[in-house]
Formats: C-alpha cells, structure tokens, sequence
C-alpha cells in the first residue's frame, strides 16, 4: 500500500503538478491520521472488552465466594444456636444435680468460632485497582457494605469473644483449684495414658459448686451472652450473603 502511494506522488512531481501533489499529500496525511484513530480505538475497544470480561470473571467468583460463605456461615449459626439453646436451658435451673457431665462441660468449655468473610476475590479486586465491579451502582453499594462494613463487625465480635472466651477457658482450665477436666474431653487418641486423681463423684460435686458460685455463674452467662449475640450478626451476614447471591446472578445474565 505504501509503495502504491509513493508511486503516486513520485507520478505527480516527474509530471510538474505541483497543485495537484499537494493535495495529494494532504489527502494522504488525513488518511493516515484517520488510520491512526481507528487504530486507536480498536485498541480501545479491545481494552474495555478485556476490562469487562475480568470483570465478568470477578463477579463470578464472587458469587461463588458468596455461596461458599452462605454454607460455611449456616453451619456456624447451627453449632451458635445448638450451644446457646442448651446453654440458656441449662441456666434456668435452680440445681444442676441431674444434669450430666457432658453438659455441664458445654456450660464451661466456651468454645469460639473463627469463620469470616471470604474475602479473597474482593480483595483481588481491589489490588488490581478497579473501583467498581459493575455499572450497576445498587449492586456496588451493596457489595461495598458486606465486604467492608458487615465483615469488619463481624471480625470485632469474633476479636471480642475470642479473647473473652480465652479468660473463660483459662479460668475453668487453670485459674480455679477444685475441679480437674475429664480426660476425655482432651483431643488425643490414647486417653488411658493420663491419670485422672480424685473419685468422679467429688470431682463432678466440685464443679457443680463451682457453677453455683457467682463468680463461676458470671463466667457462664458472659459466655451465653456474647454467643447470643454473635449467632445474631451471623444471621445478619448470612441474610446478606443469600440476598447478594441472586442480584448477582443477575448482573451476570444482562
């Protein structure tokens, strides 16, 4: 193509058209610069559609992202509720003398969760500077205040119990002086190996003197409490997890 022009203009001044090659040239300029812009904007074109389909893919794996936490989320408030339904039973009665011994170790085991946000696409997202995932601002805000508002309160109430229930572990387990933990409750296989001093009888008469104190007592409803409410902000993100999930589906199907 280029030879073809030179040849032209070459034609024009061996034949002394003078006029007629400059226009020429400018005819040619124009033509290259309007190459040029079209060149331009295919590459554009091709940026945003590349820009578009990373940003397809992101908005699929947070879908899935938002289905993996929607399951993880159903079987933390199951074990929440399980715990604080039998906890809260457990704190009516005026005497635990027939309660059994598995059950008054849930009153004092304090167990804690650590099950957060999936975070791991949203925060690719971020990294790779792209401020908003869809043109849909609804859609945006929504997903800004899961990952960003919901998963930071959820983390301080999981901070907070983690290191309450820590000093409620530490006091059953070290700080009082009167009851010994049944070996079966310790995560070994082997379980004859330890030795259990003291009869069962006065071991679990012990404790239950223990819960009947008011100190004993506090350390249990304290511990009922925070799981009340953290089951309460697992409920609120799981909603918001499940309500995300379709409005996503659909942005994904426009």
């Amino acid at each position: 193509m280029m030879k073809f022009f030179r040849k032209i203009r070459q034609n024009l001044v061996s034949k002394g058209k003078t006029g007629k090659y400059l226009k020429y040239a400018i005819g040619e300029i124009v033509l290259v610069v309007i190459g040029i812009l079209i060149a331009l904007q295919i590459n554009n074109w091709n940026d945003v559609r590349k820009i578009n389909n990373q940003k397809h893919s992101l908005l699929q794996n947070i879908k899935k992202d938002l289905e993996v936490d929607t399951l993880n989320f159903a079987e933390t408030i199951s074990f929440l509720k399980e715990n604080t339904d039998l906890k809260r039973s457990l704190l009516s009665l005026s005497s635990f003398d027939t309660v059994s011994n598995d059950n008054l170790f849930v009153l004092i085991s304090a167990r804690s969760t650590n099950q957060t946000v999936n975070t791991l696409t949203f925060d690719k997202l971020r990294s790779l500077g792209i401020s908003k995932i869809t043109d849909n601002e609804g859609l945006v805000t929504e997903l800004d205040e899961y990952y960003i508002n919901k998963s930071n309160i959820l983390e301080a109430f999981l901070k907070w119990d983690t290191e309450e229930s820590k000093e409620t572990r530490d006091y059953w387990f070290f700080n009082q002086n009167q009851f010994e933990i049944d070996v079966k409750h310790f995560p070994i296989k082997n379980k004859s190996e330890i030795f259990q001093f003291g009869k069962p009888i006065q071991n679990r008469e012990n404790l239950i003197h223990l819960l009947s104190e008011p100190r004993g007592r506090n350390y249990v409803k304290m511990d009922f409490v925070r799981k009340k409410l953290l089951l309460e902000q697992y409920r609120l993100i799981y909603q918001a997890a499940k309500t995300l999930i379709p409005k996503i589906e659909t942005e994904l199907n426009k």
